[in-house]
Order: C-alpha cells, then structure tokens, then sequence
C-alpha cells in the first residue's frame, strides 16, 4: 500500500471538480463559524464568575466536550464517564432549575 495520497479530482469531470470545490469551500466557511462560535462562547464562559456549582456546570460541559474530541478521550472507559458525567450535569441542572423556578413555589 502506498501512502501517497490518490488525486481525485483529476478523475471527475469539470462540472463534478467545480461542485467539490465548492462543498469544501462551503465546509471550511461551516469549520470557521463554528470555530468563531466556540471561542466567542469560551470568552463567555471566562469573563462570567462563577457564584454556585451551577454557574460551573456550563465551563465544565463546555471542557469536556472539548476533552470528547482528544484522542486521550477515545478510549472506551473515557468515553463512558464523559457521557456519565454530561449525564449527571444535564440531570442535576434540570433539578436546580426546577427547585429555582418561582412558580413552583407556593404563595
């Protein structure tokens, strides 16, 4: 096997390069947005003091699903606690909002 890289698009025809040109140019614009969005959101997340555990939560969440896309976390028993882990997030904020909502509490 070679590890040389196979040139597809000199086998496709003109009109099949120009509509992969653009799929990639459209999916680099898609990875640039969302690269703007990721650290616009990690600047957020930095400049906000966190006041009680569920201020935490979302730095923590936000972490962790950066740690998800290493390849340290590609490991079965890794991938099993991170998503035990955003479970119980998940879970015990879902129960802070419920105990913080106002109009659960009687007058």
């Amino acid at each position: 096997m070679s590890d040389t890289p196979i040139d597809l698009d000199s086998h496709r025809g003109q009109e099949d390069q120009k509509a992969a040109s653009q799929r990639r140019e459209q999916l680099d614009l898609i990875q640039a947005a969302q690269a703007v969005r990721e650290e616009d959101r990690e600047q957020a997340l930095l400049e906000t003091p966190a006041l009680c555990w569920s201020d935490v939560a979302p730095k923590v969440r936000f972490l962790l699903e950066i740690f998800a896309t290493t390849e340290e976390a590609n490991q079965t028993q890794r991938k099993k606690l991170i998503a035990q882990v955003l479970r119980e997030l998940s879970r015990l904020e879902s129960q802070t909002r419920k105990t913080d909502d106002p109009s659960d509490r009687e007058a």
